[in-house]
């Protein structure tokens, strides 16, 4: 059974139906993908293993510190704000800020290591 292609908007070969087959990607130079914005599997793999292994990270560093990192990341505070909510300087946050990620980063390279 032979399948009706067509060309589309971009100038590349699809079936009538709009249905996508691996064959049909490789021929029109796609390679794995069906539309440009989408992401390949082994991407969306490896996204997913790091957000693994970073809620593992955040897992292991005390509860205050991992409040402060929510804060800045997930919040959008800034270390301004954060400082008149807890008290202490702007500087103070930021030495707790850069000492929270340094361990982050150290749990998430000695877990690669091994």
């Amino acid at each position: 059974m032979r399948t009706l292609l067509k060309i589309n908007h971009i100038g590349r070969k699809v079936r009538a139906n709009m249905e996508c087959s691996y064959e049909l990607m490789v021929e029109s130079g796609i390679d794995g993908k069906c539309a440009s914005k989408q992401k390949f599997v082994e991407d969306i793999v490896m996204d997913k293993v790091l957000l693994e292994m970073l809620m593992e990270a955040l897992d292991t560093i005390a509860l205050d510190e991992r409040e402060l990192i929510y804060n800045i990341y997930f919040c959008n505070k800034s270390e301004r704000e954060l400082s008149k909510i807890y008290g202490i300087s702007n500087v103070a946050i930021n030495k707790k800020h850069h000492k929270i990620v340094l361990k982050l980063k150290k749990y998430l390279i000695f877990k690669k290591a091994f």
